[in-house]
C-alpha cells in the first residue's frame, strides 16, 4: 500500500490519546475506604468481568476512530502493484509501449486492444498519483523519448496507435536509459508495455549485457513490466509466401503462395473459412477448409488482364480477434533477374557458391551468377544485383560506403571468413581469430527455427543442421542476432542490425577442408537461397516488404491503392497495405514481419535472466480488463471510522438499573 499524502501519517501517535484520556481521569477520583459499602461492592463485583471488556471496547473503537481519519486523510492508494509511484519522489516516469501487430489482440466483448488497455490504465494511474515531475513515451517505431503534457494524454497519443510492425524492446530501453543518463535523473520509473513476445524481446542480443550494467548503476531505478502474455481464444492469420505473375498466349494470372493459421489456446475441430481475394480492386471470395491449425496453399491462381504487366492484391481472413493479421498485401510484376556476385580470390569455394546459387528453386525464375576478385570490385552492378557473397578482407573507405548503400537500398550480403581475418569492422562486427577443431570437429548447438535464413521449413521441419560438422571457424567480435551458434554459445551464423536490407557473416566456409555445409548441401543451399530471394525482392518494379518507419523511405512519393484503417500520411510504412510510386511505375505491398505471428513469449526463467541485478515488478493483465492498476480507498477507510463510532456508541449506551434492594439484601 502506498499514499498520496503519507506526511499525514505523522499523526498515527494519536491512537494513544484515548489511552491518555483514560489515565489521567482515573486519577482525579481518591478512593476513600468506607464501611457501609463494603455489601454495594460485593454485589458488583459480579458483574466487574463484563464492564472491563465493554470499557476495553470503548477504547479500542475510540482509538480506530482516529486511525480511520488519520488513514483516510493520507489518500491510502491499492491495486494490482504496490509500492508504486505515488510517494516514491521519482523526477520522471519513461512509458515504453509495445505497438507491435500482436499488441492489437483484443476483448472480444469489448472491442478494446491490449495496447489500449495498458495506455488507458497506466494514463488513470499515474493521474490518480499526480507524483511525478515529468511523463516521456517511447514507442518501438521512433525509440526516442517523447515528453506527455499530462497523464490523461497517453490515451489519445498519436504516436500511440496501432501498427503493423515489429517491437524492439532492448533499443526502446536504451533509448530510455540515454536519457536518464543524460539529464542525470536522481530516480525513475520505467513502465514496459508488452505481450512479452520472444521476437520483441530478443533475450539472445548481446545489448542485455549492456543494459544490465547501465541500469544496475543507476540506484533509483524501477522497472514495471505491465505484461499481456495471454493467448487469443481464436485467431486465424494469413502470410503470403510468393507471388508470382505468368502470362501465357491468351491468358495472364498471378499464382500466389499462401498460409493459414489458426492459432487458440484451445483444442480446435474442422472448419470452415471463407477468404475473400481482392486483386486490381475486383473481389471474390472461396470457402476452404481447415483439417488442422495450418493451411497452406501453393499456387493459387488469379486471373488477370493480359496488358496489366503490374498490379496489387489482398487475401483476408473473416474478422477475429486481431484485426492486424487478417489482411495480406502483396504486388507483383514481372520477376527480376535472380543475380549472385561472389567476391573472392579462391576459386574452388566461388565454383561451390556458383553451382548451388545457380541451381533454381523454381525453374519458372531466371539465376545468374558472376565471380569476380577483390581487385575487380568495381565491376559489380550494384543495382541489378540480388545477393553478394563477400569473401574477402572488410573494406574500409569508399568500398565500404558502396557496401552500406548496397544493403541499406534493400540489398543482401552474406560474409565469409577471409584467410587474414583480423581487420576491419562493417555494420558494428570483424572477424577475429581462426579457430581449428581438435580431435572431433565443432558441432552445431542451436540455431533459430522460427525466423530467419534457418527457419522451418514450410511443412514445419527443421533443416538438418545439427548433422553439421566444423572443422574450422573464423570467431567474429561485435553485436548482433545470432541465428545459429556451437554448442559453446559462440555464433555461426551472425545477422547484422541494419536497416533496409540484410547482412549475415558466416563463421566457416561451405568447402571441405572447413565445414561438411557443401557435402551435406540441404542446409547451405536453403540458407543462400532465402538470402538471393530477399535481395530479389528489392530488386524490380514490385517489392513485397515488411512494415517499418523506413519501408517507404519518402512517404509523400507513395499514393497508397489499399492500406489499413489508423493510417495517415506520416505513418503509411508503419501499416500494411498496398502503394504506389507517383513519378513511377514502381509498387510496393508492406505486411507486418512474419515474427509477429510467432506466438512464443519469454518465461520467468528467460525474463529473470536478461533483468538480473534489476529491481523490476511483472504485472499480468489481460485486454480489455476492467480492474485498475491502483485506485485510492481513502472511502474504505472513512467507513471503517465510521462504524467504529456507531459501535463506540452503542456500547455507551447506559444498561439496567440495578435493583438497589436486592442487591442490599444480597
Amino acid at each position: 500500500m502506498s499514499f498520496l499524502q503519507p506526511g499525514i501519517l505523522l499523526g498515527l501517535p494519536l491512537l494513544a490519546l484515548p489511552i491518555i484520556i483514560h489515565l489521567v481521569n482515573r486519577q482525579r477520583h481518591r478512593t476513600v475506604n468506607w464501611a457501609a459499602m463494603r455489601f454495594l461492592l460485593d454485589a458488583r463485583r459480579m458483574s466487574t468481568g463484563m464492564a472491563r471488556i465493554r470499557q476495553w471496547l470503548i477504547l479500542l473503537m475510540r482509538m480506530l476512530i482516529i486511525a480511520g481519519i488519520v488513514m483516510a486523510i493520507s489518500r491510502p492508494l491499492a491495486g494490482l502493484w504496490m509500492g508504486g509511484l505515488a510517494g516514491s519522489g521519482n523526477k520522471e516516469t519513461y512509458i515504453l509501449l509495445d505497438r507491435s501487430a500482436s499488441m492489437e489482440q483484443q476483448n472480444l466483448q469489448s472491442g478494446q486492444s491490449k495496447r489500449a488497455t495498458a495506455l488507458t490504465k497506466l494514463s488513470n494511474s499515474l493521474e490518480t498519483a499526480g507524483t511525478s515531475d515529468r511523463i516521456l513515451f517511447i514507442d518501438g517505431i521512433l525509440s526516442r523519448p517523447i515528453e506527455v503534457s499530462s497523464a490523461s494524454a497517453l490515451k489519445d497519443l498519436q504516436d500511440g496507435g496501432p501498427t503493423s510492425t515489429t517491437a524492439d524492446i532492448p533499443k526502446m530501453l536504451e533509448s530510455a536509459l540515454d536519457n536518464i543518463e543524460a539529464n542525470q535523473t536522481g530516480s525513475a520509473d520505467i513502465w514496459i508495455c508488452t505481450d512479452l513476445r520472444a521476437n520483441d524481446w530478443d533475450i539472445g542480443s548481446g545489448r542485455w549485457d549492456s543494459i544490465r550494467a547501465r541500469a544496475s548503476r543507476l540506484p533509483g531505478l524501477r522497472i514495471f513490466l505491465l505484461a499481456y502474455p495471454a493467448p487469443p481464444e481464436e485467431d486465424y492469420i494469413i502470410n503470403i509466401q510468393n507471388v508470382k505473375r505468368n502470362v501465357y498466349r491468351s491468358r495472364a494470372e498471378v499464382l500466389v503462395d499462401f498460409d493459414i493459421r489458426r492459432a487458440a489456446n484451445r483444442q480446435l475441430n474442422a472448419k470452415e473459412v471463407q477468404l475473400e481475394f481482392s486483386i486490381n480492386g475486383n473481389r471474390s471470395s472461396q470457402l476452404f477448409k481447415m483439417e488442422s491449425e495450418l493451411l497452406s496453399l501453393k499456387g493459387h491462381t488469379l486471373p488477370i488482364d493480359t496488358t496489366q504487366e503490374t498490379g496489387w492484391g489482398r487475401i483476408s481472413v473473416p474478422a477475429d480477434s486481431n484485426p492486424r493479421n487478417n489482411d495480406a498485401y502483396f504486388v507483383y510484376a514481372a520477376s527480376p533477374v535472380r543475380k549472385t556476385v561472389i567476391v573472392s580470390e579462391n576459386e574452388q569455394l566461388a565454383e561451390i557458391i556458383r553451382i548451388t546459387a545457380s541451381s533454381p528453386m523454381d525453374r519458372s525464375l531466371q539465376y545468374e551468377v558472376q565471380h569476380l576478385k577483390p581487385s575487380e570490385d568495381a565491376l559489380i552492378d550494384w543495382k541489378s544485383s540480388a545477393t553478394l557473397i563477400w569473401h574477402a578482407p572488410i573494406p574500409d573507405g569508399v568500398n565500404a560506403k558502396q557496401l552500406k548503400n548496397y544493403v541499406e537500398s534493400g540489398g543482401s550480403v552474406i560474409f565469409l571468413p577471409p584467410e587474414q581475418s583480423r581487420g576491419k569492422k562493417l555494420f558494428g562486427i570483424q572477424w577475429t581469430d581462426w579457430i581449428t577443431a581438435s580431435s572431433t570437429p565443432t558441432q552445431v548447438g542451436t540455431w533459430r527455427t522460427d525466423s530467419g535464413l534457418l527457419r522451418n521449413t514450410q511443412n514445419g521441419n527443421p533443416l538438418p543442421l545439427g548433422k553439421t560438422q566444423i572443422y574450422q571457424h573464423c570467431e567474429l567480435n561485435g553485436s548482433g542476432t545470432p541465428l545459429a551458434q556451437f554448442e559453446s554459445g559462440k555464433p555461426l551464423l551472425l545477422e547484422a542490425y541494419v536497416e533496409g536490407g540484410r547482412a549475415w557473416f558466416l563463421s566457416t566456409l561451405p568447402q571441405a577442408t572447413h565445414s561438411s555445409l557443401s557435402r551435406d548441401g540441404i542446409s547451405f543451399y536453403v540458407l543462400l537461397h532465402r538470402a538471393i530471394e530477399l535481395g530479389a525482392s528489392a530488386l524490380g518494379d514490385a517489392r513485397n516488404l515488411d512494415a517499418g518507419p523506413d519501408s517507404l523511405g519518402n512517404a509523400a512519393e507513395w499514393m497508397a491503392l489499399s492500406i489499413e484503417d489508423g493510417s495517415t500520411l506520416s505513418t503509411h510504412s508503419l501499416h500494411a497495405g498496398a502503394f504506389v510510386e507517383k513519378d513511377e511505375n514502381k509498387m510496393v505491398a508492406l505486411n507486418r514481419p512474419q515474427e509477429e505471428d510467432e506466438p512464443k513469449v519469454i518465461g520467468d526463467e528467460d525474463l529473470a535472466m536478461i533483468l538480473e541485478g534489476i529491481e523490476y515488478k511483472r504485472i499480468d493483465d489481460a485486454a480489455g480488463s476492467l480492474k485498475p492498476l491502483t485506485a485510492e480507498i481513502w472511502k474504505t477507510f472513512l467507513l471503517a471510522a465510521s462504524l467504529a463510532l456507531l459501535a463506540e456508541a452503542l456500547l455507551c449506551l447506559p444498561g439496567r438499573k440495578t435493583d438497589k434492594s436486592k442487591a442490599l439484601s444480597t
